[in-house]
């Protein structure tokens, strides 16, 4: 029989009886001529009828028809996996030649016309070279497609800050306590965001209470856009995509979707599938600014806010924000409680208060918008963004680039739910 590593091949053929072959994805080893591997073998998966069953000792009988093959790597700066627009680029593949040897480039498993040298060299990349590339190498009638080498392409900072990203901490529950994540897609185009959820991988963070199996549902009003239970199901493509972009959970049972969305407001639930209550995280990517994808002034996420049961300790709702670009950038961030009982939440927590950090230093803290100097609280009125109720906590705050949190706790008697909102104030400034 014949093992087939995605390194190299090996035969093992039983006394006077025609070869049976298999074939490994997962084989993690090589192993010696005359030596069986210790241990399972895992998953193989025949490739001609198994008309025979082989008998006899084995003997095992090393082939080698692609001689060592080491898997395509970036020639240059090898421990980065994302590059700049216009920055070169050199993928090399190498192989003990035995023989002729044959090689045809895929992006995407797509061939590359004339790429059939063992290097592909891009002199200068943009956004549309992102992707996964690997290599189909021949040598006569064996062939040996290698695994995937990935790079991302990512644009400058377009320079007048941007909101890059959010992420909630919080209790996840059933009916009005599901954790819901919202945003809104400003200007004229589309917009690409990616989602994920966490639960399992928390457990790393001292997070004891921790949803086991999350899913992921978005929304736009009541139409079902999207929904997600392990990033396993995704396409292999948005699938590697999301790895190389560096944001894809660690637990298989985690989720995550990337997906092209018009403008508009959205909104995501986080439900856990084990059915019992516990500590999430939720998500939300500008995907075309962390790729470069697209740098279109013209559309940006204008606000990201989460809805989500308010604890103490562990269960406090954290949510987290990241500032592009190099220069300051001026956000509204406002939290919710007694007034969400007009739209039917029964169990809003009843003082909401907020504090601002960067890492371990409090920029900003308010409990209640009341106390804010006037001249602030009029200029949220005329954004739109004033409290209905003035027990219920906002600030404006001018921020450098980099990434913030906002712990949101009540200071009321029992846990409940609450809303965290941050607000892009330089675009809906008045």
């Amino acid at each position: 029989m014949v093992f087939r590593h995605l390194l190299n091949t090996y035969s093992a053929m039983h006394a006077r009886r025609l070869p049976h072959f298999f074939f490994s994805f997962i084989l993690a080893s090589l192993f010696a001529a005359g030596t069986l591997l210790a241990g399972p073998i895992p998953e193989y998966t025949p490739i001609d009828p198994p008309e025979y069953v082989p008998d006899g000792a084995p003997d095992f009988i090393p082939d080698f028809p692609f001689g060592d093959v080491v898997n395509p790597y970036m020639d240059a700066n090898p421990g980065s996996q994302v590059v700049g627009v216009g920055d070169p680029v050199t993928l090399r593949v190498d192989v003990a030649e035995l023989g002729q040897v044959g090689y045809q480039w895929q992006k995407d498993g797509v061939p590359i016309p004339g790429a059939t040298e063992s290097t592909l060299t891009l002199p200068s990349v943009d956004r549309t070279d992102s992707g996964t590339y690997s290599v189909r190498i021949t040598i006569g009638e064996s062939a040996l497609l290698t695994s995937t080498a990935y790079f991302s392409v990512s644009a400058p900072s377009i320079g007048d800050g941007n909101l890059l990203n959010i992420s909630t901490r919080g209790l996840v529950g059933t009916g009005q306590s599901v954790m819901i994540g919202g945003f809104v897609i400003d200007g004229s185009e589309p917009r690409t965001v990616a989602i994920t959820a966490k639960g399992p991988s928390l457990a790393a963070f001292g997070i004891s209470n921790a949803i086991a199996d999350p899913q992921i549902t978005l929304y736009r009003g009541q139409e079902v856009i999207g929904s997600n239970d392990s990033m396993s199901d995704l396409d292999p493509i948005e699938r590697d995509a999301i790895i190389l972009a560096g944001i894809a959970p660690t637990d298989p049972f985690e989720p995550a979707m990337a997906v092209s969305l018009d403008p508009g407001p959205y909104t995501v639930r986080v439900t856990n599938n084990a059915g019992v209550e516990g500590v999430g995280l939720i998500e939300v990517f500008d995907w075309d600014l962390m790729t470069g994808n697209a740098v279109d002034a013209d559309s940006r996420l204008l606000n990201i806010s989460t809805r989500g049961i308010v604890g103490s300790g562990q269960s406090v709702m954290i949510g987290g924000f990241v500032i592009d670009g190099t220069e300051p950038k001026a956000v509204a961030i406002i939290a919710k409680g007694p007034s969400l009982a007009a739209f039917g939440i029964t169990n809003a927590i009843s003082d909401p208060a907020i504090t601002l950090r960067r890492g371990q230093e409090i920029i900003a803290q308010n409990d209640d918008t009341a106390a804010l100097p006037m001249q602030n609280r009029i200029i949220l009125a005329q954004g739109g963004l004033l409290p209905s109720d003035l027990s219920e906590s906002a600030l404006l705050a001018t921020l450098e680039p980099g990434a913030y949190t906002v712990v949101l706790q009540n200071n009321g008697p029992t846990d409940g739910v609450g809303i965290v909102e941050v607000y892009d104030w330089d675009r809906i400034a008045p």
